[in-house]
């Protein structure tokens, strides 16, 4: 799974194990579907925290979705030059990603996190407490995994007064990740 939605399913399940209310927007559809659905079931966490939209037409539909998200993460494991990503910042989202392709042309490294390249659960080892900070004053964590959801932590936590500086959920407290 190139674009690494089961890193996304297992970060937001870790969150929700957390304390935090977050709700994960997966956009697009594929052969992996049923195994993503079967991996948000297994975690406790399918249909009320993950929503699988399915395929979208370009445009209006696509845009709406964005608008409703506070965050787009985009974890990909290969990437070329990552439109998703490029159409996120243009509605002004705040982003995190991988290092991979050209997510490095597009975001700073404080917003980035290697990929986590293994299909097993890589957020077993997260950690367990909520980070309060803002998302530029989080800690860097010792491996991919605790970086991958402390950076969602981070920005998902991070205060109002910081979110149209793009650090921050646009919506306050909202909590929505949205992925393309």
């Amino acid at each position: 799974m190139y674009k690494a939605p089961d890193v996304q399913i297992d970060a937001v399940a870790q969150l929700v194990k957390e304390g935090l209310d977050v709700r994960l927007v997966l956009i697009g559809d594929g052969k992996h579907r049923a195994e993503l659905e079967a991996r948000a079931a297994a975690q406790g966490i399918a249909a009320a925290v993950v929503i699988f939209r399915g395929q979208l037409t370009a445009g209006s539909a696509v845009r709406a979705e964005l608008d409703a998200a506070d965050i787009f993460c985009m974890p990909s494991r290969t990437e070329g030059m990552p439109r998703a990503l490029i159409e996120a910042m243009a509605r002004g989202l705040p982003c995190i990603g991988s290092t991979m392709g050209g997510i490095p042309e597009l975001l700073p490294a404080e917003d980035m996190v290697p990929p986590v390249m293994s299909r097993r659960s890589p957020m077993s080892s997260a950690r367990s407490s909520p980070i309060r900070r803002g998302w530029r004053e989080c800690p860097p964590a010792t491996s991919h995994a605790r970086r991958s959801t402390g950076r969602m932590r981070c920005a998902l936590a991070a205060p109002l007064s910081t979110a149209r500086s793009g650090n921050a959920p646009r919506h306050g407290q909202g909590r929505s990740l949205e992925s393309l």
